[in-house]
């Protein structure tokens, strides 16, 4: 079987992108948060911890420019009243010299990336802090356990992934 011309570089392309969401999966997996949704087509993730659901839409290195940096935020305001906080991630170079006074006037978080890591460089507002009722509040022993099982399952995930790599 041949590859075509951009055969190739689709491939890499698309083992990019992976890269860039396993990152930041893990960011949010230490913060005990779970991948619930992910629209390809949208570069969006969702992630929920139970009581709590977070947007991130996530530009790759080709969409590199302050415009499309604006059309996300702008984007994901359009549907933070769906979420508990919403968020962009792009590359660290773009992410740089971008104004945070937009994000933090409009409580959308922006996470940077590179190749070595993901770091929150606003932090999102939450949207919802309505108090939980008595009743629905869990134990702080079983919170605690909940997020020891999350950063289990994150690192088992991690491990699995490197054994692949190996394995390849």
């Amino acid at each position: 079987m041949e590859l075509g011309k951009n055969g190739g570089m689709d491939e890499v392309q698309m083992s990019f992108s992976k890269r860039i969401i396993q990152r930041v999966e893990k960011y949010f997996s230490k913060n005990g948060f779970q991948t619930i949704e992910y629209a390809e087509e949208h570069g969006e993730l969702v992630f929920s911890n139970g009581r709590q659901e977070v947007l991130v839409k996530i530009l790759f290195e080709e969409e590199v420019d302050r415009v499309i940096l604006y059309d996300a935020l702008a984007s994901v305001i359009e549907k933070a009243d769906e979420y508990s906080m919403v968020y962009v991630a792009a590359p660290r170079i773009l992410g740089e010299d971008a104004e945070t006074a937009s994000f933090l006037k409009k409580g959308v978080g922006l996470i940077l990336y590179d190749d070595y890591g993901v770091e929150e460089r606003v932090p999102a507002e939450n949207r919802f802090k309505k108090p939980l009722s008595r009743q629905v509040q869990k134990p702080v022993e079983t919170q605690s356990l909940e997020r020891s099982v999350l950063r289990i399952e994150s690192m088992i995930r991690e491990l699995s992934e490197r054994v692949d790599s190996l394995e390849k």
